[in-house]
């Protein structure tokens, strides 16, 4: 439930075979609460965002050509969560899309070491 509202299952989880559903509900305005999302990390690297300085980004789903990439963008007082490349995690929280090309960024803001968990 969120502000009084039930979501159904299928509109608030999604796990690596769904990437393109839910960056296409973003990308139409249909997101509005959290989501939880499954992902496999595959690198870490710093950025040049002050805020959140580390990010790692996760394995994709390729469909129709285009690539579905989740981002995970670790706040500067969080820097000691450590996500080990191949290893799955359900993350929570609200999510942004991007694009450049062939490539369709979901960017999540890590806030809260409770935001993830290791599968």
């Amino acid at each position: 439930e969120f502000k009084n509202q039930q979501v159904e299952w299928k509109d608030f989880f999604y796990d690596d075979a769904r990437y393109h559903v839910l960056h296409n509900r973003i990308a139409r305005g249909k997101i509005e609460h959290p989501v939880a999302i499954r992902v496999t990390a595959k690198q870490t690297r710093t950025s040049t965002n002050t805020t959140h300085p580390v990010s790692t980004q996760c394995y994709s789903e390729a469909k129709d050509g285009i690539n579905y990439i989740p981002w995970l963008n670790i706040h500067r007082d969080l820097e000691d969560i450590e996500l080990t490349s191949g290893n799955a995690y359900i993350v929570l929280g609200h999510v942004t899309s991007s694009h450049k090309g062939q490539f369709k960024g979901l960017n999540f803001k890590i806030g809260n070491k409770k935001q993830i968990a290791r599968e």
